[in-house]
């Protein structure tokens, strides 16, 4: 069930632990049983080892699975496909026929900088409405507007790229 925090709605979290027994619990951040839970929106690299990799989906062009370590962690193609996710959506909203998930907020960054709405959805993509980094900390937008959520996104981002190989990104649904 989505968390409401501060007229946000929290329903995907990615998590940056240190070792897959965190996964279990022991992080200060993930529930005990992330199995249920677990979200298949990352995208693995075309040369990472399926046995490093957290629920993959194989039989895509791309892999798709719900965690690994960063190393194993396709962000940039992630990024592309949330360039195109955001290009889709943004026609949609020219021509006049927004989706039903279509938001007030988005509708309105769309008209005001096509350039950042399609940047948003470049960098959402990645880190989820939420990232729970290796210390703990919780990064997600301060509030509901539309520069916190571009600026959550960004930080987000760059937290992401900026982890040590070895860490662990897994996604969540809560």
């Amino acid at each position: 069930m989505p968390m409401n925090s501060g007229g946000y709605t929290i329903a995907k979290v990615t998590y940056c632990l240190t070792t897959v027994a965190d996964i279990a619990g022991t992080h200060p951040g993930p529930p005990k049983k992330l199995g249920a839970a677990l979200d298949r929106r990352l995208l693995a690299r075309p040369d990472a080892n399926p046995s490093s990799l957290i629920r993959p989906r194989p039989g895509m062009a791309a892999t798709a699975c719900a965690g690994g370590p960063r190393h194993a962690i396709d962000l940039e193609r992630m990024r592309q496909r949330g360039y195109e996710r955001g290009s889709h959506r943004y026609r949609q909203l020219v021509d006049g026929s927004p989706t039903a998930q279509t938001r007030a907020w988005e509708r309105q960054l769309a008209t005001i900088d096509p350039m950042l709405y399609l940047e948003f959805w470049e960098l959402r993509v990645q880190a989820g409405d939420a990232l729970v980094t290796v210390d703990g900390t919780v990064l997600r937008p301060e509030d509901s507007s539309i520069t916190a959520r571009l600026s959550y996104a960004r930080t987000a981002y760059a937290v992401l790229t900026s982890l040590p190989s070895d860490v662990y990104v897994v996604a969540v649904r809560v």
